[in-house]
């Protein structure tokens, strides 16, 4: 088997190629007013504060200002943070709480203060759950007799459910396979 060549004067690369190369073309112009620092707190704010401070507050720009440390190198900087109205006050006594935890989760004292805005914070709706495909007549014939001899209807109920979802999840399954060749 002989290889191919490529256009004249281009190298072929077969090489490896780090992640960070790709990833980082494709992320620069959604983030390129932003710091990778509050892109991070941005994106990752569920996980770094407790449930209920995620879903009454939203992250909107960390702006670093002011003295550097001397012995990192950084300064510290104010978190611009959306607040629903009911909500402030608490987040007002836990704040330094919320900036250790912050900082914790950076691994550095990026954040010195808090910054609040009250206003309406927009609700996240959850992804859409995929409509599972509907099972041939000979398969729902097939889980009904495999049911038939159970007495509880609940239970029986419960499981003809869990089979139809099995089935039909197998059945994606193997397309996908096939359609990748194995």
């Amino acid at each position: 088997m002989t290889a191919r060549p490529g256009p004249p004067g281009r190298k072929r690369g077969g090489g490896l190629v780090a992640v960070a190369r790709p990833l980082d073309r494709l992320t620069r112009p959604l983030l390129k007013s932003r710091s990778a620092v509050e892109a991070t707190v941005i994106l990752e704010w569920a996980r770094i504060v407790d449930d209920e401070t995620a879903a009454n507050t939203r992250p909107e720009k960390l702006r670093f200002a002011g003295p550097r440390d001397p012995a990192s190198g950084r300064s510290a900087g104010t978190l611009h943070l959306l607040v629903a109205p009911g909500f402030a006050p608490v987040l007002q006594h836990s704040s330094r709480q919320v900036i250790e935890r912050i900082n914790r989760y950076l691994g550095w004292s990026a954040v010195a203060r808090l910054a609040l805005r009250q206003g309406p914070i927009p609700k996240v709706a959850p992804p859409p759950r995929p409509q599972p495909r509907r099972l041939a007549p000979a398969e729902e014939r097939e889980i009904e007799e495999a049911t038939s001899g159970i007495a509880d209807e609940r239970l029986r109920s419960a499981l003809a459910r869990l089979a139809r979802a099995v089935k039909a999840k197998a059945v994606k399954a193997k397309a996908v396979k096939a359609k990748q060749g194995r």
